[in-house]
């Protein structure tokens, strides 16, 4: 079996492939494709000690990615808490559902067809059925939990506001231990929570979120320190990886790097109140520009038509590079994907701000007369 059919065969498993690399002659090559497809390379030989330096690049580069990774995989906790602090006190519009739904089901259809016109033999059936069953076929995971955190919200937020501030602030604080200590030591799903792909992480976050906003926690965090915090999270969750991936205990390398994990839940708290209690004098008009844009960034670029057959591993080359190419190159791709789809969406945002959100305000305004 070829090495990138043994890759892709881990990938789409799930599981990441180890490899020990003995000369580094045409074990070189090889060694790109491991990198390529979220492989590890965790032995390296070869008697020319020129080839194992530009090797032992590589190993850097790959470290610093999985660093880059441990720095942003907070940023979904991230969104879950800001839903908290700012639902908790917001206007509960069903006509908001409608639209973030017709949303999904826009790119989710459009670039289907788009990609179907293109390449035909991409098609099948399932395709198709998660295109237009967005939610129900797990198209965006993120949206099908948030779908039903929606409907949980005014239950959520009467209980956020209904309970003392001793109760509300002992409950996410046992209930978060056992939802991110206890799947880990048993390596067991115990709560069913497929390790924060769920509803059930979502509406933990969003009680944590709206527990800040109602009781003002933001308002004591201190920017500097909340930063400090969030990098020696970042740096505990990536150093219990490097320091286990090439010992007996490799498969828990990741533990840490996880939507659950207890430094990721840090991090993305402390990211959250260092923004939160952040005064922004300048760029205003630029945020208020991207952030409506933001959402659907996320639907056009992690599309699974795009992400696999263009974006996944577009960027590999990269990992060939000096550290630092790949550090800049990293940052304006992450930036120029952003800008692009932002740019991409403004048509859709100005139909929906114009046209079908006014439309669905109207008929939410009919319907609650008429109950």
């Amino acid at each position: 079996m070829k090495i990138t059919n043994l890759l892709k065969l881990g990938g789409m498993c799930m599981k990441t492939i180890r490899l020990g690399i003995f000369g580094l002659g045409r074990g070189s090559s090889f060694m790109k494709d491991v990198l390529a497809n979220n492989g590890e390379v965790v032995a390296l030989c070869d008697r020319d000690v020129e080839k194992m330096e530009a090797a032992a690049s590589n190993q850097t580069n790959f470290q610093l990615s999985w660093f880059l990774e441990s720095a942003t995989f907070c940023a979904v906790n991230c969104y879950a808490l800001i839903s908290g602090y700012v639902g908790l006190n917001a206007r509960h519009k069903y006509a908001g559902i409608v639209n973030l739904w017709l949303q999904v089901a826009f790119y989710s259809v459009l670039i289907t067809v788009v990609c179907a016109h293109l390449h035909p033999e991409w098609m099948t059936k399932l395709v198709w059925q998660k295109a237009f069953f967005p939610g129900s076929m797990g198209q965006y995971w993120y949206f099908t939990a948030y779908f039903l955190l929606f409907f949980a919200m005014p239950v959520l937020n009467g209980g956020i506001k209904a309970l003392p501030k001793n109760q509300l602030r002992t409950l996410p604080i046992i209930a978060g231990l056992m939802l991110t200590c206890l799947p880990r030591i048993f390596e067991r799903d115990i709560f069913l929570t497929s390790d924060g792909y769920s509803f059930v992480w979502l509406a933990y976050l969003y009680v944590v979120g709206g527990y800040i906003k109602q009781h003002g926690t933001d308002k004591k965090a201190k920017p500097l320190l909340c930063l400090f915090v969030f990098a020696i999270s970042v740096a505990c969750s990536w150093l219990v990886k490097y320091l286990l991936e090439t010992t007996a205990y490799a498969n828990w390398s990741q533990i840490l790097i996880s939507y659950m994990s207890p430094t990721m839940v840090i991090a993305a708290l402390a990211l959250f109140l260092c923004f939160a209690n952040m005064q922004i004098k300048k760029g205003k008009g630029l945020i208020a520009f991207f952030a409506p844009l933001s959402f659907s960034v996320f639907l056009i670029h992690t599309h699974p038509l795009l992400f696999t057959n263009y974006l996944w591993g577009a960027f590999a080359f990269l990992a060939a590079k000096p550290w630092y190419i790949l550090l800049g190159g990293t940052v304006l791709a992450a930036f120029g994907i952003h800008l692009a789809c932002s740019l991409l969406d403004l048509p859709r945002h100005w139909l929906f701000k114009y046209g079908i959100s006014k439309g669905t305000a109207w008929l939410e305004k009919k319907w609650t007369k008429r109950q």
